[in-house]
C-alpha cells in the first residue's frame, strides 16, 4: 500500500505513516484498497487451446478403442463368417420358417393355438402318415393309449384326433413335435378311434398335413383256457360281448411276447400245431371287435402258459 499523502510504499495494515506522520484511517486507505475489485489475470489463450486439444484426443482414443473392441470384430464376422456357421437360403413358398413368424397363433415355439391349428390349410408338400404306421398300445388298465406313429420330414408338431366310436366330435392332444404320446381319461369298455397329422409353419402361418386315416383300440380284455397237446395247445378264449374273434400271441419265454407268434381264433376256440415237444409258452389272448367293416383289436391281457406234450 502507499501513503495517500505522500506516496510512500507502506506495509499493509500500517496506521501512521513514517515519513510525513499522515495518519491513515479506514476511510484513507489507499486508492487500491477503497470499493475496487483487483481485475484477476486473464487466461493465456495458448493454454485455452492446450487444453480443448486434450480434451478432443481423449474423445478420438475413446471411440478408437471402442471401434476396435466392438466394431471391427462385427465386420469381420459379416465378411468371414466362422467356419462352423451355415448361411440358409431358404425358399418360403414351400419350407418350414421359424415358428414364431405365425405371431399370435402359436402357444409357444411349436404348437399353434386351437384356433390357429383348426384354420389350418392341408399343405401338398407335406406327407401324410400312413395309417400302417400308426401303432396303437392299450393300457391294462384299459383307461389310456400309447400312440406311436412314423416321423415326417418338416414337421414341427403333431396332433392326434381321437374320439369314441359312438361320439360324433373329435378331441385333440398334442405330441410336441415327439413321435409317441399317451391319451389319457378313457372309458374302460369303449372303442375309439385315432388319427394324426403334422403340423409346421409356412410362409408365417400354420399349415397341416392331410389327416391320417383312422386306427381303432378297443378298451376290453378277456381270459383263455388251455390245454396241452401232443406238440400242441387247445386255446379257450371266455366269450366276450361284441367281440367278432379273438388273437393269440405266443413264445416260448415270456420276454419273447413281444415278437412272438399270432394266431387267430374264429369263434371261441382254436388249436395251435407244430410246437416243440416238452417246451413250455407263454400266450396272451385279446379280443377284436368290427366297427363299420374296421377291426377294432382289444387288449392283450394276462400272461398264461402251457407245456406241449
Amino acid at each position: 500500500m502507499k501513503c495517500t499523502h505522500c506516496g510512500t510504499e507502506l506495509q499493509d495494515g500500517t496506521p501512521v505513516c513514517p515519513k510525513c506522520g499522515e495518519r491513515l484511517t479506514e476511510d484513507r486507505k489507499p486508492e487500491q484498497s477503497k470499493g475496487k475489485t483487483l481485475d484477476m489475470p486473464e487466461r493465456n489463450p495458448f493454454h485455452k487451446r492446450i487444453a480443448k486439444t486434450i480434451i478432443i484426443l481423449v474423445i478420438v482414443a475413446v471411440a478408437a478403442v471402442a471401434f476396435v473392441l466392438y466394431g471391427l470384430p462385427a465386420i469381420q464376422n459379416q465378411l468371414n463368417p466362422p467356419a462352423n456357421s451355415v448361411t440358409l437360403h431358404v425358399n418360403s413358398s414351400s419350407s418350414a420358417s421359424d415358428p414364431a413368424d405365425a405371431g399370435a397363433g402359436s402357444k409357444d415355439a411349436n404348437t399353434p393355438t386351437d384356433e390357429a391349428a383348426q384354420a389350418a390349410k392341408e399343405s401338398s408338400s407335406m406327407d401324410v402318415i400312413s395309417a400302417k404306421d400308426i401303432t396303437l398300445s392299450p393300457s391294462l388298465n384299459g383307461k389310456s393309449v400309447k400312440v406311436s406313429f412314423s416321423k415326417e420330414s418338416g414337421a414341427l408338431n403333431y396332433r392326434v384326433a381321437y374320439r369314441a366310436s359312438d361320439a360324433k366330435g373329435w378331441s385333440y392332444q398334442w405330441t410336441g413335435g415327439d413321435t409317441s404320446t399317451t391319451v389319457t381319461g378313457l372309458k374302460n369298455g369303449a372303442a375309439y378311434e385315432f388319427r394324426i397329422a403334422a403340423y409346421t409353419v409356412q410362409d408365417g402361418k400354420w399349415v397341416r398335413a392331410q389327416y391320417s386315416d383312422s386306427r381303432c383300440a378297443w378298451l376290453a380284455s378277456t381270459k383263455v383256457k388251455l390245454s396241452a397237446g401232443k406238440r400242441s395247445f387247445t386255446a379257450t378264449a371266455a366269450t366276450l360281448k361284441d367281440a367278432a374273434s379273438y388273437e393269440l400271441i405266443y413264445s416260448t419265454s415270456q420276454s419273447g411276447l413281444a415278437s412272438g407268434k399270432t394266431a387267430a381264433i374264429k369263434g371261441t376256440k382254436t388249436t395251435v400245431k407244430g410246437l416243440k415237444s416238452g417246451k413250455t409258452y407263454y400266450v396272451k389272448i385279446r379280443p377284436v371287435r368290427a366297427i363299420d367293416g374296421v377291426s377294432c383289436p382289444g387288449v392283450y391281457g394276462g400272461t398264461y402258459k402251457v407245456k406241449v406234450k
